[in-house]
């Protein structure tokens, strides 16, 4: 879980003898497939890392399952993703106010500012993107203070290695008006930019939540007042059946020890661990109205269904799931331009590399993608497009009778029409990823994403046993707005492969393939290709009760005396970014709320 930062804090203000025990299903791995930042994505699919999930068949992907990944070790997702390190936009966080009173960009930046050792951009590197002028650097450099922090536990660094393909890329898309933008943390996250990456670069390896709050992840006391119980499963939050009180109280957990995830039905044992203080769950926007479920909180109609007493009468848990799509494309590029396949091409080069990184931990194995960024539809479309959509969200908008999810649809219809907050994501890969590859031959991929869908979806559990994975259903692609926008994004990734100085060393698409041309050849390739960038939020949402919301401003459960959530299941409305950053300021702004024992 990457608010680790949340029991830790707890811990810290806690007399002798008081202690915090932390509950995790996966291990501490201290292995290359962790720490390698190179290794991006070697982990996701692997059930020693990752619980593996996968959607219910999607009508509109041709009945496709989709694969959604949760990390499942010591850290959580913190340990097994992209090394992506960026916050939204400051209009994103500022709705999320009109749910949570306090959780406005400004209310938020000191928990930005607490997590993170921050180091800038170096002039005159290739770490300085084309576009960017010695002025701008210089003054982000001032306003540095206002927006960074330099002291706290997870690394925030860039890259320094970069391919051939990178500058072309930016200056391609730079001449669709696009800017390049040095400062994509300071509340406008619209633009390309070098992306910061949770890098330690002393140390050439993934600073995440297990290595970045803990003195010593391996043992079951990593600091003073911390119990960390790892291969450990949480099944049931324990109520006191003799409380009358109006609201439930939690007196205890239910867990399994022994769990083997690849043969989960062997070898375990069960037991109980009484609380005196409070639960705090943690487990991500999948896993944590499961257990909530689980527990008897929840639709009582779902409940029913699997013979599980309610406990707490809560509809919406599990419902409000949003996730951000992408689809990537891939090009043939020109022979001796250099991409990150000659690590797949060029035996000689490879063993060069590793040579580099086991003794200097740098080169391409210490390095992960670089240029990403948020665009305005604007930026590719034509007005009689932008006005087309328009028109498409505001037919969402009257159509929706759920009145906290028409508001969220007016709220994203306000960021068509906000400068600072993106409509699409557009992220460059100096390599091949959406292809079969062929021998000897490079590539670049041009991923796009969908930051704030249409679609709602959900997860319920499946049954009343706690190994069974649950039904995810994000409804992908199920309006005409997310098919349309992320059909005219993939167009536009084949323009930016057909537009100077880009076009200049790209031989040919790959996939799709040139004979894919009219619109619907890409959309045909969108539904067939759509894949979950592993971002899921709000299925524990944050609002009034009335509106449908999980938990109130301080995260605690309604009607759950001494429950909260802490993760990114509690995100009422998506952002334009990825998450690690916003999940660590919500763990970091969570601690504020927690009562001290007495």
């Amino acid at each position: 879980m990457a608010s680790f930062n949340t029991p830790l804090r707890l811990a810290e203000s806690l007399e002798p003898g008081q202690y915090v025990c932390v509950i995790e299903a996966g291990a501490y791995r201290e292995d290359a497939v962790v720490d390698v930042p190179g290794a991006y994505g070697v982990a996701v699919g692997d059930k020693d890392y990752d619980w593996s999930y996968h959607t219910v068949p999607q009508t509109n992907l041709d009945g496709r399952e989709v694969s959604s990944s949760v990390g499942r070790l010591l850290g959580g997702s913190s340990g097994i993703n992209y090394l992506v390190r960026m916050r939204g936009s400051s209009p994103e966080y500022d709705a999320w106010n009109e749910f949570g009173r306090g959780w406005d960009w400004n209310s938020l930046l000191p928990y930005f500012k607490a997590e993170e050792r921050y180091e800038a951009y170096v002039w005159g590197t290739d770490q300085i993107f084309p576009g960017i002028t010695e002025e701008e650097d210089k003054e982000a450099r001032r306003e540095e203070p206002v927006f960074r922090r330099h002291c706290g536990p997870v690394y925030s660094t860039h890259n320094t290695v970069y391919t051939d393909v990178l500058k072309p890329t930016i200056e391609a898309i730079r001449s669709f008006g696009i800017k390049t933008n040095r400062s994509p943390g300071y509340g406008n996250s619209t633009g390309m930019f070098n992306i910061d990456t949770a890098v330690n670069r002393q140390e050439g390896t993934r600073s995440y939540a297990a290595n970045a709050y803990l003195q010593d992840p391996k043992s079951i006391l990593p600091q003073r007042n911390l119990i960390v119980l790892k291969g450990v499963y949480a099944t049931k939050i324990l109520f006191d059946s003799n409380d009358c009180a109006k609201d439930a109280k939690a007196v205890g957990l239910a867990c399994l020890g022994g769990v083997d995830w690849k043969f989960p039905a062997t070898k375990v044992f069960p037991f109980d661990l009484k609380i005196n203080k409070e639960i705090i769950v943690s487990a991500g926007a999948y896993n944590t109205p499961r257990l909530l479920e689980l527990s008897g909180i929840g639709n009582p109609a779902i409940l029913s269904q699997f013979n599980i007493p309610t406990v707490v009468d809560l509809p919406t848990v599990g419902e409000n799931l949003q996730e951000h799509p992408y689809v990537v494309s891939d090009f043939i590029v020109q022979d001796g331009v250099f991409t990150f396949d000659r690590l797949r091409n060029d035996p000689i080069y490879r063993a060069e590399q590793e040579k580099e990184y086991r003794e200097n931990r740098t080169g391409v194995y210490a390095t992960t993608v670089s240029a990403y960024g948020f665009i305005k539809l604007k930026n590719f479309l034509t007005d009689e497009e932008v006005d087309e959509l328009k028109t498409e969200l505001d037919q969402e908008i009257s159509r929706a009778s759920n009145p906290f999810y028409k508001r969220q649809l007016e709220i994203q219809r306000e960021y068509f029409e906000h400068s600072g907050v993106g409509d699409v994501e557009l992220i460059m890969v100096p390599k091949v990823f959406a292809s079969a590859p062929k021998e000897n031959t490079s590539y670049i991929s041009i991923l796009v994403s969908l930051p704030h869908p249409v679609a709602r979806g959900s997860t319920h559990i499946s049954s009343s046993d706690p190994l069974d994975p649950p039904s995810i259903n994000p409804y992908y692609l199920n309006n005409v707005y997310d098919t349309k926008i992320l059909t005219k994004a993939v167009q536009f990734a084949r323009k930016i492969s057909e537009t100077a100085p880009l076009k200049d060393i790209i031989v040919a698409p790959s996939t799709p393939g040139p004979e894919v041309q009219t619109y619907a050849d890409f959309e045909k390739y969108v539904r067939s290709r759509l894949a979950s960038i592993q971002h899921p939020i709000g299925t524990a949402a944050m609002a009034s009760k009335s509106l449908g919301g999980v938990v109130d401003h301080e995260l605690r459960v309604y009607g759950a005396e001494n429950v909260r959530v802490v993760d990114m299941s509690i995100a009422p409305l998506h952002i334009a970014a990825h998450l690690l950053d916003t999940a660590y300021a919500i763990g970091e702004k969570a601690s504020a709320y927690l009562p001290v024992m007495g």
